[in-house]
């Protein structure tokens, strides 16, 4: 069975150059995807962090 990954080293990186899209935790993000995401991501943990 593949590691899963926690969302925290995910979004630290940046999308790929040259990449369409990206496979991660059983699903596929296109680029615009991934982006809002990481904008929700961020938006939770900076809630949690209150």
């Amino acid at each position: 069975m593949s590691k899963q990954y926690n969302h925290n080293h995910v979004f630290e990186l940046d999308f790929p150059e040259n990449v369409k899209s990206i496979f991660f935790n059983g699903r596929t993000y296109s680029k615009e995807e991934f982006y809002e995401e990481k904008e929700n991501f961020i938006k939770k943990k900076a809630r949690i962090e209150l």
